[in-house]
């Protein structure tokens, strides 16, 4: 009389992962362990996306492969642990066909569908950190291999562990005033500080760049005020827009002013050594994204040469029309979709003059480095071929620039020409014994 080993192919009991927190139990409580296991070639591996330290409330990957010559059914089970043997973190399926949570949700194990594989299997799933640090965490695997449906018989158990660090939450920015060199992960706790030489005032805050998207409401910045002075200070906020077609906005310094307001018309008692942190400012998206500046300074008893200002960024993300042409004449290196307003250079109308039957060919390759003003062509420059005559410089051939090699056949020119640079010329080209120096036409396409 036998029992099947596959007793639990649907699935095995939660509490079979060899942590701590399961007793160290492994599968081998319930099938066995085959003597002549050291003997066959089988190997498990787990692999995740994770680093030295885990990221609290962060999203990571994990797949488990096992291999066994011979073997054609497949089961696991997994979990993670703290060093007090507590389940952490969440486990998320992958694959719900395959795999399966156990135990409200602390345990992942196989399915009746998972169990399949010819001498290989794999599994995967996700798992995201707990919200906040739990020391040291551990994930725990134990795996079955079958080849009988006998219990024992030809059924291998291997169990395998991985340990990630607890990370140093904290601010990782050298420039804050709250730095902590022992961090390893950033936290978004920084804080910044603006000071003055001419002013009892300075400025502390999280951050001058405030990110958000049309879909927002409103975006807010807060600013907190010190007086640094040995007196008590009335101070008062000025409002300087700094970009064109800002969205409407307005700030609060103890009482919230309208959108037109640009000086609040009360003061606020900040005492000596003390600080405020009342002011605050918003703007509200707009329904194209874009990146606004505004300065908002702090100025004591009306003396505005005792003052501190800081300039919030605010970026909305979003499309911004315009014109993304790098080409054109009124490109907007902000915008990102073109809305089709774009003005092109025109064309360079260079009058040619062909006098020889004799020609040459010069090749430009798309290896040939060309620069104006230390910038590299782009598609759309035009690249024009001068001989320098008595008269001035003559045009005998011009291409536009498309990132490709391009190939002039120029004629020979029997005027004696003298060998000179040419505007910003960066390459020469030497013809059948002869010196042609070549100009980049760029912007208004003036022949220099």
């Amino acid at each position: 009389m036998s029992q099947n080993s596959l007793t639990y192919s649907a699935g095995s009991p939660s509490g079979y992962t060899g942590s701590p927190g399961d007793n160290l139990n492994t599968c081998v409580s319930c099938h066995g362990v085959n003597s002549s296991q050291s003997l066959m070639p089988h190997s498990l591996s787990l692999i995740s996306d994770i680093g030295e330290y885990y990221i609290p409330g962060h999203l990571y990957n994990f797949s488990i492969d096992v291999s066994g010559s011979g073997i054609d059914k497949f089961g696991f089970q997994t979990c993670f642990e703290n060093e007090e043997g507590q389940k952490v973190g969440e486990i998320i399926l992958a694959d719900s066909i395959q795999t399966q949570l156990l135990s409200s949700g602390n345990y992942i194990t196989h399915t009746s569908n998972g169990l399949d594989g010819f001498g290989s299997k794999s599994w995967s799933f996700y798992w995201r950190a707990p919200l906040t640090v739990q020391g040291e965490i551990s994930v725990y695997t134990s795996v079955l291999l079958s080849g009988n449906s006998i219990v024992g018989i030809d059924d291998h158990v291997l169990s395998t562990s991985q340990s990630f660090a607890a990370p140093i939450l904290g601010c990782l920015d050298s420039e804050a005033i709250n730095f902590n060199q022992q961090a390893t992960v950033e936290d978004a706790t920084c804080l910044y500080e603006s000071f003055s030489s001419g002013s009892s005032l300075s400025l502390s805050y999280d951050s001058l760049i405030i990110n958000g998207n049309i879909l927002d409401q409103e975006l807010e910045v807060n600013l907190t005020v010190h007086n640094n002075s040995d007196s008590d200070l009335e101070v008062y906020v000025l409002r300087n827009i700094l970009n064109d077609s800002v969205p409407e906005n307005w700030f609060c310094w103890d009482l919230c002013y309208l959108p037109s307001t640009d000086v609040s018309s009360y003061s606020s008692e900040i005492q000596a050594g003390s600080y405020s942190n009342e002011f605050s400012a918003y703007l509200v998206p707009e329904i194209s994204g874009g990146f606004y500046d505004i300065e908002y300074c702090f100025f004591s008893d009306m003396n505005y040469s005792d003052s501190i200002c800081a300039t919030v960024h605010y970026v909305v993300e979003g499309d911004i029309p315009g014109c993304t042409n790098t080409n054109a004449l009124n490109f907007d290196d902000v915008a990102n979709v073109d809305n089709g307003t774009c003005v092109l250079y025109p064309i360079p109308d260079w009058n040619f003059s062909l006098s020889s039957s004799t020609t040459h060919s010069i090749f430009i390759s798309t290896d040939t480095e060309i620069e104006i003003n230390n910038e590299f062509i782009s598609s759309g420059d035009f690249i024009g071929l001068f001989y320098e005559t008595e008269e001035g410089y003559i045009c005998v051939a011009y291409y536009e620039w498309q990132n490709q090699n391009i190939n002039f056949i120029a004629p020979d020119y029997a005027e004696n020409f003298s060998r000179r640079f040419c505007g910003r010329l960066k390459l020469c080209l030497e013809s059948l014994g002869r010196i042609y120096w070549y100009c980049l036409a760029y912007g208004s396409f003036i022949q220099h």
